[in-house]
């Protein structure tokens, strides 16, 4: 009798050892390679439509636009030089390879993370540490981190097998991209296959090649190589595809919204105290969930005292309740 409850008692834990990873294997709902869309943008030259994404690690969240969405040189001209009077602009206001003073690091976390993504879909996107590294005029290779929301992929990250990526710099089928009509219409240039247009070319990684004017880039043909990231014609004409990393667990459901964090962004400032302020006289829209997050004396509406109290608890002042 014991033995046949023992055994029955052990057919019970089997079964619902199955069963658990059953549900496990079920709720992996993601898998590398996977196409999802998230954010709109200019696709086709009419008008914001969804941005698709690939992705590379479901357990972070990785993804990688699908094709090139616009070109951008690396760094401006026009920020990239200290400019004295009657002499050439030769003194570097910082290193042309240095992305965390690019041009294209900022509009990738400025202008398109804010017009690209809503409230609800920033709220999403997690801070990122990046490893960069920086070559000096003697040299010498120099790493610094970075936080972003929007990035390029490294050199490492573009080569990493675990991605689905060849793991070597040569050509890789799986690394070449296309630019959509729009980026095309913005100056992207499309390599020829047999002298027919294919449409793949260049796009950017953020790690310098070794030079000091030098970055590192995707070709056409999936080859990792490098490029002039200023004081190049060609280094106008090199795409974008951004990089970001999102709670894929959470995609298709409404964030429960911070208190006091309208805007978003996972801490409470100024910025959600100006939001809050031209919310209350009806000079912005409020979605539900910014509405639940501005709302932080909870009567119900979104007035002057409520962007009073965002401002104050920005700097400590006061303390917010859920």
């Amino acid at each position: 009798m014991k033995i046949r409850k023992l055994a029955t008692l052990l057919l019970f834990i089997g079964l619902l050892s199955s069963m658990l990873v059953s549900v496990h294997a079920e709720s992996a709902t993601y898998h590398r390679g996977d196409i999802i869309t998230f954010g709109t943008y200019q696709q086709n030259g009419d008008g914001m439509e969804p941005i698709q994404w690939i992705v590379l690690d479901p357990e972070s969240g990785l993804l990688l636009s699908r094709f090139v969405i616009d070109t951008l040189p690396f760094i401006n001209e026009s920020t990239n030089y200290l400019e004295e009077p009657g002499k050439e602009p030769e003194l570097y206001q910082f290193l042309i390879n240095e992305y965390k003073n690019s041009s294209i690091r900022k509009w990738l976390n400025e202008s398109f993370y804010t017009s690209a993504f809503s409230a609800d879909e920033r709220y999403l996107i997690k801070e990122t540490v990046l490893e960069n590294d920086v070559y000096k005029e003697n040299g010498t290779l120099s790493p610094y981190t970075t936080k972003d929301k929007v990035f390029l992929l490294s050199v490492n990250e573009a080569s990493n097998p675990d991605y689905g990526f060849n793991g070597v710099k040569e050509a890789d089928p799986v690394r070449a991209a296309q630019g959509t009509p729009y980026a095309i219409s913005r100056g992207f240039y499309t390599g020829e296959n047999s002298g027919v247009k294919d449409y793949y070319s260049n796009w950017w990684l953020r790690n310098p090649s070794g030079l000091v004017l030098n970055i590192c880039v995707v070709r056409g043909n999936g080859k990792i190589e490098t490029m002039m990231a200023s004081d190049h014609p060609n280094a106008k004409s090199v795409g974008v595809r951004p990089a970001i990393k999102i709670d894929l667990s959470a995609l298709g459901t409404t964030p429960d919204r911070r208190i006091g964090d309208p805007d978003g962004d996972n801490k409470v400032s100024s910025s959600d105290a100006r939001i809050a302020l031209r919310a209350s006289v009806g000079l912005d829209q409020l979605s539900t969930w910014q509405k639940k997050a501005a709302d932080v004396d909870h009567d119900g509406d979104i007035t002057s005292a409520d962007a009073r109290i965002i401002l104050r608890a920005s700097v400590n002042l006061e303390q917010l309740t859920e």
